[in-house]
């Protein structure tokens, strides 16, 4: 803040502001109402929780658990992992207790029973030897001197005033030698008092927040922001970051928050600034509730206000209209906005369709056409619109949300009758969208995918809560606010003790069950346990985020999982085949699982099932995809012998390729031979379904080979027996049979060692 600046007084803003210290001051509630305020250790907020060491007093922090003064020592002693360093003496280079926790010590003078001022020695003997002549060695001092002096009290004086202490207290003060040493250090600050002294000794180590010497009405308003952020119970405060700006608004003479923002915010770090603009936003809040004023009415939302939880949104937590000049398009614009939140809508799609109206208006001001009532949206501008649109750099996905954004507004308009006047061309056709790509799954090459699944790969993840949840990802497929959300009580088991994971879709509102396997439920078994030891007092979720989440009633932040996934990457060095970094992000395990399933044979309504698609549109995509990985499979090995043995090619260029294929996969359908396929053309008929072995319509391909190879080594079984029994007519039967197996045989082994290179050159 610079020097010349002067902050506005709140007499100057309104007859109401005159009325204020009275409102915030009522809104305080009395355990707030303090001058150092000393939360209790069941507020996990405002006293965060307990350091790790056994026996401290003080809050710990960090993913270690650790204060201030232990997480000094650890780091300090370094090479050990915590729970070693935890099991350490504190002799042997483990926790040692704070200093300032220390007890105070006893004077070494014998019979002399008051506490030490310093180190050695009470006050009095202490100053005694200051004054002897030369000041002896303290341990002959301590050994010759006399416990009493003449002209001390006969009778035992009182014990000192700080609660638990066992010493007694000095002559002329209500406070042993140690203590009173102590308070001496502390009472050069300003308005320091020795009520306050005998409340931190009460509270060592613990943190507290100090109101004193505020003025009115800004003691109350940091009071009522702190209340506020206690109630909130979603971070954890840091004193030292309310103590600067407490520090920072005291140093300045600022009278309430009122007159210093946004001045104090300018040079004040990254957490103050966050702490004084929320205890500003509480503020705002209640003024607008003392003159009856709604969210509504303003021209820019805060969507917390609204009712939304903002805690797993991505962007912005406001929705501003500031964007229109023109007052009724604006208003019309908040009245629309607000019925599509009334009608349940979530808030990404809320943006989506402000963002589209939005740049119409901005074109319409842009190009000099102010829309001064509903008479000025006509057709033609409209088109002039679409005109613009079809030619700006985006995604055509990107450009029919626009159009529909605005195309929705305007019928909605003229459904409920909110703009009279408004023409009835003025809108647009679905066929004025233009023609939308086919989306395709964006999935993982399997070469990829199998080396995220492995173990050891896992282990490279940097906790565990991140592991669980990338597990959940690539075994179910879920969304990934479907499972970062997850309860912590989502494992279940039906009657025959298979396990399922109990989800909830937020995209089409509703409790699903998900089976899945046994290791994947041990794995959420491991969470469950180390989340109910970590917060053993509350209802947490399955996957809490690491940080600033208390009661660990937060879950996993997306863009966390984002930058985890992007970082394994780069630790697994994870290429594709032009060497570039594969880029992993939770959908694409979604993308992944449902291939994985469709090309494994699994039918297309249990995909629809497992993903929960409320329409089988969306599983149709994995559904053509299947079909298109089987016919590259078909035209990039094309490895289908007949019963001689030869190779039947099919030119994937060829004029009759599609339909090639088509009576192929056709033909697998009519007719599932246990060892290959039948070539014969669709429309006709087999004379003799039973001899496959001996007709010329019979393929094969490698995947039968043992079935072959078994068949084999029963026909030459059957022919010996046919001999020695003298059988001939069985000989004459099986004989042919016997030769196109070896045919076939010696076509298939033919093939595996090409298929051998290329696997080895994969």
């Amino acid at each position: 803040m610079s020097g010349n600046v002067t902050p506005l007084r709140p007499a100057a803003r309104g007859g109401w502001r005159a009325e204020w210290p009275a409102v915030v001051a009522a809104a305080v509630r009395p355990e707030f109402r303090v001058g150092v305020l000393h939360p209790e250790r069941s507020n996990l907020v405002l006293f965060g929780r307990p350091c790790a060491v056994d026996g401290c007093p003080s809050p710990g922090r960090g993913r270690h658990l650790l204060c201030v003064a232990h997480g000094s020592q650890f780091r300090k002693r370094g090479g050990l992992d915590v729970d070693a360093w935890l099991a350490l003496p504190g002799e042997r280079g483990g926790p040692r207790v704070q200093r300032s926790l220390r007890e105070l010590g006893v004077c070494q003078v014998a019979g002399c029973g008051r506490s030490a001022w310093t180190r050695v020695l009470c006050y009095s003997h202490k100053q005694r030897w200051r004054r002897t002549a030369g000041r002896p060695e303290l341990a002959h001092y301590c050994a010759t001197t006399a416990p009493r002096f003449q002209g001390w009290e006969t009778q035992p004086p009182a014990s000192c005033a700080v609660d638990g202490c066992r010493f007694p207290r000095m002559t002329r003060t209500a406070l042993c030698d140690g203590h009173q040493g102590r308070f001496a250090e502390r009472r050069r600050r300003k308005g320091y008092t020795l009520e306050r002294f005998l409340a931190e000794c009460a509270h060592l180590g613990q943190p507290r927040y100090v109101f004193e010497g505020l003025p009115e009405p800004l003691r109350s308003e940091l009071q009522f922001g702190l209340q506020c952020f206690s109630d909130r119970h979603t971070n954890t405060m840091r004193p030292a970051v309310f103590a600067d700006a407490v520090g920072r608004l005291r140093e300045r003479g600022y009278r309430s928050l009122y007159d210093a923002l946004p001045y104090i915010l300018d040079d004040a770090g990254r957490e103050t600034r966050r702490l004084l603009e929320f205890v500003r936003e509480r503020l705002d809040e209640l003024a607008d509730a003392h003159r009856g004023r709604e969210e509504w009415e303003r021209d820019e939302w805060r969507v917390e206000r609204l009712g939304i939880d903002t805690h797993d949104q991505l962007g912005p937590a406001r929705l501003s209209f500031l964007f229109c000049d023109e007052p009724w398009l604006r208003a019309l614009i908040k009245r629309w906005i607000r019925w599509r939140l009334a009608c349940g809508l979530t808030l990404s799609t809320i943006r989506w369709n402000l963002g589209g109206v939005r740049r119409f208006v901005e074109f319409c001001q842009d190009t000099g056409r102010p829309l001064r009532g509903p008479f000025d949206i006509t057709r033609r501008l409209l088109e002039d619109w679409l005109a613009h649109v079809a030619t700006h750099p985006v995604e055509p996905g990107t450009r029919a949300r626009w159009l529909g954004a605005l195309r929705m507004f305007l019928d909605n308009l003229r459904r409920h009758d909110w703009a009279p006047g408004l023409s009835p061309s003025a809108t647009y056709h679905p066929r004025e969208f233009g023609r939308r790509p086919q989306s395709v799954p964006r999935f993982l090459d399997e070469r990829v995918f199998a080396r995220l699944e492995r173990k050891e790969a896992l282990e490279l993840l940097p906790d565990q809560t991140t592991r669980t949840l990338v597990q959940i990802l690539i075994e179910t497929g879920l969304r990934a606010i479907d499972a970062r959300t997850l309860p912590l009580d989502a494992l279940s088991h039906d009657a025959a003790g298979a396990p399922y994971l109990r989800y909830f879709n937020h995209k089409l509102a509703r409790e699903r069950y998900l089976p899945i396997t046994p290791a994947l439920a041990e794995a959420v078994r491991h969470q469950q346990d180390s989340v109910r030891g970590r917060f053993p007092d509350s209802q947490p979720c399955l996957l809490p985020r690491q940080r600033q989440n208390p009661d660990g009633s937060r879950s996993y932040c997306y863009a966390t999982l984002v930058l985890r996934l992007r970082d394994w990457v780069r630790a697994l060095d994870l290429r594709d085949e032009h060497g570039r970094l594969v880029a992993v992000t939770p959908h694409r395990f979604r993308h992944t699982v449902a291939t994985r399933m469709i090309n494994n044979g699994v039918p297309q309504i249990a995909v629809q099932q497992l993903l929960d698609h409320e329409t089988p549109r969306m599983t149709n995509i994995y559904a053509r995809l299947h079909d298109q990985t089987l016919r590259a499979e078909f035209d990039r090995y094309q490895r289908r012998i007949n019963i001689r043995g030869e190779t039947v090619p099919l030119d994937p260029e060829g004029p009759l390729s599609d339909a090639a294929w088509a009576k192929e996969n056709l033909a697998r359908a009519k007719q599932t031979l246990p060892n290959g396929y039948c070539g014969l053309p669709l429309q006709q008929s087999c004379p003799h379904p039973n001899a496959c072995l001996t007709c010329d319509h019979f393929l094969t391909t490698e995947e039968f080979l043992p079935l072959h190879r078994d068949q084999l080594e029963r026909t030459e079984r059957l022919l010996a027996d046919a001999e020695r029994n003298g059988n001939q007519r069985l000989v004459e039967m099986n004989t042919p049979v016997k030769l196109n197996l070896v045919r076939i045989i010696e076509g298939l082994e033919a093939l595996q060692p090409h298929d051998q290179e290329e696997a080895d050159a994969a």
